[in-house]
């Protein structure tokens, strides 16, 4: 295989420009007052509070300022690019206004054909190490599926260059995306990358990353194609997740797997939709109770995508007639996944003794109805309720590795930190003589 290099920022934070890159100057026309206008507006990304383009018009008198500001202009063309902009709120910033597009990202040009590669810039992604060499960098990973290779480095810090975090956002990484047979390709055929890229980092990272600003250029070098703004992201905070950050080859082994099932017609969606529920859930800001009945939702839409959409070892009307339970143990059977409550939840493994719940999935069922059903009853503490918590994003955890057929390793959540090792093998993985259910 020949030397991948690295990925390498087009854009980046400055120590004197704090959370505030600037992108250049456009030729703006828009609507306003009496008829149409044209003026100069200066296009920033900025990451506070929260990352997006701000595109400032500065040459108003104070009078037009205030004017437009009242107004409600709600589209603005960048002339040279030939590109409409919905807007959806201005903001007054001294004798100007700044203006903020409705949507992000947005297209910055036209689509482009006969691209060579594509860079982008990833924000809040965790730091961490690869040692497979297939890069000169143990910052980087390299994610090839099909024709498609896919670069994400950590930045390189210089004299002027930072990562540092303005309200919990930062960019970490660059990335790089190229045809492995050096075809070029089309602006379209790349984006249909991006939205499942989002998510796959996501899942590593148990919160949501952003994928911002991207540009292309063709087989000249020459820039035909951006993409401006972030993508959804949430502020930089621990979260839980099965990911290690020491072991960045996990990344590429899971990648080509990933989007298989990304690419199966019958889980596209799903895939999205459950990775959607399972960020929720992780997010301990949220609750106990609040993340218990998020898990459910995302554990039903499984189960009912796994064993009547693609299996189809139920039909539809049998499959209403389950208990959630039994619908959840069907799916582990299938998947061979563990269902007695691990070890290192004794609360909740004495509460479900107590209540006469035969296991791991009864358990989290039945509480999840007490909280969503007034007439049902869970007699649990808060203690019982975390750990039910913790039960629940850990099935996702696996279930969503299995489902991809991953056969690395990953961090257990419910590991004891005083005797289990951090990264554990899966319990698919592990030799038939291990305990069921243990972590």
């Amino acid at each position: 295989m020949s030397t991948v290099l690295p990925a390498r920022p087009l854009y980046c934070q400055k120590k004197s420009m704090g959370p505030v890159i600037s992108i250049g100057t456009e030729r703006i026309a828009y609507d306003f007052g009496n008829g149409p206008h044209e003026g100069q507006a200066r296009v920033s990304f900025t990451l506070a509070p929260t990352p997006g383009i701000a595109i400032e018009l500065s040459d108003l008198n104070l009078k037009d300022a205030f004017a437009f500001f009242s107004s409600n202009i709600q589209e603005i063309r960048l002339l040279d690019r030939d590109v409409s902009v919905p807007i959806l709120a201005h903001s007054c910033h001294g004798r100007g206004v700044v203006l903020h597009p409705q949507r992000q990202p947005f297209p910055a040009t036209k689509p482009a054909s006969g691209l060579r590669s594509i860079t982008g810039h990833v924000l809040n992604f965790p730091r961490f190490f690869n040692h497979t060499h297939k890069v000169p960098s143990t910052q980087s990973a390299v994610l090839c599926h099909k024709n498609w290779r896919l670069v994400i480095s950590g930045i390189p810090c210089g004299d002027d260059t930072v990562t540092t975090f303005h309200h919990g956002y930062a960019i970490t990484h660059a990335l790089s995306i190229e045809r492995t047979d050096e075809q070029c390709f089309e602006s379209a055929a790349a984006e249909e990358l991006l939205w499942p890229l989002a998510d796959f980092l996501s899942f590593a990272a148990g919160r949501r990353i952003g994928v911002a600003m991207l540009v292309g250029v063709d087989g000249s070098g020459k820039c035909t194609w951006e993409q401006w703004g972030c993508g959804g992201c949430e502020p930089m905070a621990y979260r839980e997740g099965w990911f290690d950050e020491a072991c960045g080859a996990d990344l590429e082994g899971l990648w080509p797997a990933f989007m298989e099932l990304w690419g199966n017609p019958d889980w596209s969606r799903t895939l999205s939709e459950v990775i959607y529920w399972y960020l929720l859930a992780n997010d301990g800001g949220r609750g106990a109770d609040t993340g218990i009945i998020l898990t459910q939702t995302a554990l039903e839409l499984l189960a009912w995508t796994y064993l009547v959409v693609s299996r189809k070892a139920v039909v539809r009307s049998g499959y209403k007639d389950l208990r959630a339970s039994d619908q959840l143990r069907l799916l582990f059977t299938f998947l061979s996944l563990p269902k007695l409550i691990p070890s290192t939840l004794s609360n909740l493994a004495a509460s479900a003794k107590r209540m006469k719940w035969v296991d791991s999935l009864h358990a989290f069922t039945e509480i999840r109805n007490s909280i969503v059903h007034p007439e049902k009853t869970a007699q649990v503490d808060h203690r019982s309720l975390c750990e039910a918590w913790q039960l629940g994003t850990w099935f996702l955890d696996l279930l969503i590795l299995r489902l991809c057929k991953y056969k690395g390793k990953y961090i257990n959540r419910l590991r004891n930190p005083h005797t289990f090792a951090k990264v554990q093998a899966l319990p698919w993985n592990l030799p038939a003589s291990a305990e069921p259910g243990a972590p």
